[in-house]
């Protein structure tokens, strides 16, 4: 831990946490400067990693350090993993984090709520799915929207010709 970032979170007088600082705080790679005055809990956040082909993997952290993440993989559907598992030795992104602790709750009881009562479906119920439901209470991937459609306008201008 860099020697800035520990007196920082050592006093809690933080008012910017910049990329690297909090990187090697919580390992995660933080694409976003966030104004805070004591470090963040991480429940109920957004946090994902590259796949093969440039797809991402989200995840929902269900503690205040994201200890364990809650995601989804074939064959077993949505999980409840320890970080380490989720991160799978690549770098992981934080993509949302809540200022709200009613909803950071909500967030993570909604990712927990699927841990072994959602199977994995890559067009109805993959990781994407698993992580907007916890988020939005409405389970979508913007993934398989992107790929159908693509899909879709290919089968149109193949029968065109």
């Amino acid at each position: 831990m860099s020697a800035i970032a520990e007196d920082y979170y050592g006093q809690a007088m933080l008012s910017l946490y910049v990329l690297n600082t909090l990187r090697s705080l919580w390992r995660y790679h933080w694409s976003m400067i966030v104004r805070v005055s004591r470090p963040p809990s991480l429940l109920g956040s957004r946090i994902s990693r590259h796949k093969a082909l440039g797809a991402e993997h989200p995840g929902i952290c269900v503690d205040d350090r994201c200890a364990f993440v809650v995601d989804s993989v074939p064959p077993d559907g949505a999980r409840l993993v320890p970080y380490p598992v989720y991160e799978d030795g690549r770098l992981v992104f934080l993509q949302s984090l809540g200022f709200d602790r009613v909803d950071d709750e909500m967030r993570a009881a909604r990712a927990l709520s699927l841990v072994g009562n959602m199977p994995y479906d890559l067009l109805t119920a993959n990781c994407e799915h698993v992580a907007t439901y916890a988020e939005t209470g409405v389970p979508e991937s913007r993934q398989v929207s992107v790929v159908l459609g693509f899909a879709m306008a290919g089968l149109l201008i193949w029968a065109l010709h």
